[in-house]
């Protein structure tokens, strides 16, 4: 058989090291067991994985001691980890993924869920590699090119002649990350389809749902002139216009409002306000309106002043439920928007009449 990539499992639990290796085994992969933060070093350095699969709570190194000193290095500092842990303390979550992990499964692992979020994150890191490659290939190109103008005596005519070249090769890059993200999505799809679990098919809907929010924006910039800024505005009724279709199965007895106030943000700042629209906006058509309830979603973004941007996400529905920002810090979608909203410096406050804002500062830095 041919194996589908390398991971490294470290656990100091021998019968956990023997469940995760049986799981990812059966898939295709070449799966090596380590029991220690230490060991894991000693056989990452010797031969780089091409995932890691680390517990957190392990005696002598544990997994934030790897992940800290694995990010430190240049050769290993691209590798994906991925926490397991049997404790359910968001702080910890938050933690891990600021540490630089991609993702973080909770004890007892759930076979699906394993299975899914392994087989994605390694197809993200190898899309990411490739991206990485064109890229150096690219950046080759334009340093052969320059050396070439530099010999030109009509300067002016090889320099718009290279711009046009660069605008070629930067809308080639992105109709490529389209093509590749829409394969990931249907990829996603296909195991969804194949899935008998509900759990499992409620992660990959909701992964499709935020790669598709890149996808989007994706297409935004193949259609602008400028690629350092995005409308918000335009970018979030795409996105929630979308979700609503794909999302909404009380045709005609819910209704989307969006009141987006026109503004510019870098590029870099507008995926976590897409994801942010799209973790909620899905929360809402998840739980608002069960058993056919009638309601509307309104979606606004409105400069609160000068200096401050006031993004809010809320429904009609029956409102969250009781003790829900007691349980708030252990849900990971809660804890996925308020780590975005930090992204762009911003901060999220919701009240149980289920709305949710987040405001933060304009222009974003």
């Amino acid at each position: 058989m041919i194996k589908k990539g390398t991971i490294l499992v470290v656990d100091d639990s021998a019968t956990n090291l023997m469940l995760l290796a049986s799981i990812l085994n059966a898939d295709g992969y070449e799966v090596r067991p380590v029991e220690s933060g230490e060991a894991a070093l000693a056989e990452i350095s010797a031969r780089p994985p091409d995932l890691v699969l680390l517990d957190i709570r392990m005696a002598g190194l544990n997994g934030f001691d790897v992940c800290r000193r694995l990010k430190a290095g240049t050769e290993t500092r691209d590798i994906p980890i991925m926490f397991i842990s049997g404790a359910s303390d968001t702080a910890e979550r938050i933690e891990g993924l600021e540490l630089g992990a991609v993702d973080f499964i909770s004890k007892p692992v759930q076979r699906g869920e394993l299975r899914a979020r392994v087989k994605t994150h390694l197809e993200l890191a190898r899309l990411r590699a490739e991206t990485e490659r064109y890229a150096g290939a690219v950046e080759r190109s334009n340093q052969r090119l320059q050396q070439e103008l530099s010999q030109r005596s009509r300067a002016e005519r090889a320099l718009a002649s290279s711009l046009r070249e660069k605008e070629g090769l930067l809308r080639e890059a992105h109709h490529r990350v389209k093509n590749n993200l829409t394969l990931i999505v249907s990829l996603m799809r296909i195991e969804s389809e194949r899935s008998r679990e509900a759990e499992t098919q409620s992660i990959l809907a909701q992964m499709q749902s935020r790669i598709q929010s890149v996808i989007l924006l994706n297409e935004a910039l193949y259609k602008t002139e400028s690629y350092s800024t995005v409308a918000l505005d335009a970018y979030l009724r795409q996105i929630a216009t979308h979700l609503f279709q794909a999302q909404n199965d009380n045709t005609g007895t819910v209704r989307l409002r969006l009141d987006l106030s026109p503004l510019e943000v870098p590029t870099r700042a507008a995926i976590p306000c897409g994801l942010i629209v799209n973790e909620l906006m899905t929360n809402s058509l998840k739980h608002a309106f069960a058993g056919g309830r009638s309601g509307e979603i309104r979606i606004a973004l409105q400069r609160q002043d000068a200096d401050t941007v006031r993004l809010q996400v809320s429904d009609t529905g029956p409102g969250l439920p009781a003790g829900f920002r007691a349980k708030a810090r252990d849900s990971l979608g809660l804890s996925l928007v308020t780590d975005l909203a930090r992204q762009i410096r911003g901060s999220l406050e919701f009240s149980e009449g289920a709305t949710f804002v987040v405001t933060f500062p304009s222009p974003i830095g």
